[in-house]
């Protein structure tokens, strides 16, 4: 009972302090501001991040007393690579639209051609040309 009671001032203290990050210092709660990242991020689709992934980095941030800057580059790192493996995969989404676009173009201009061709041949073929009928 007393354990789960120091925790959790032992977490409202580690919380509340103060944190160095990119030259600034912070008030706000350290999980308020992984908390602001993570939606500022999903608000702006860089990334979507599972539920699980945003707790455990949290909850990762609030048991560790020591380097906090380090928790939230290492999540600012996690982040980035996953908005980078995201700008691959939509680069790839992109060459296969333009290779499925030219293949539709290529294929429908053969497909024409082709009754085209048949049009031709048939058209002068001596016993249905029209014009050798009347």
């Amino acid at each position: 009972m007393s354990s789960s009671s120091s925790s959790t001032s032992r977490t409202v203290r580690k919380s509340n302090m103060k944190f160095h990050y990119e030259g600034e210092w912070h008030d706000e709660p350290i999980s308020d501001r992984i908390k602001d990242l993570l939606n500022l991020l999903k608000e702006k689709k860089v990334l979507l991040l599972s539920e699980n992934k945003s707790l455990k980095a949290m909850k990762r941030a609030n048991e560790s007393g020591g380097d906090l800057n380090g928790q939230i580059d290492e999540l600012w790192e996690e982040v980035m690579s996953l908005k980078n493996q995201n700008l691959i995969e939509c680069e790839r989404m992109r060459k296969k639209m333009r290779i499925g676009y030219v293949l539709v173009l290529v294929s429908s201009q053969l497909f024409f051609f082709l009754i085209f061709c048949y049009w031709q041949s048939y058209m002068y073929k001596p016993e249905c040309n029209l014009s050798m009928k009347w």
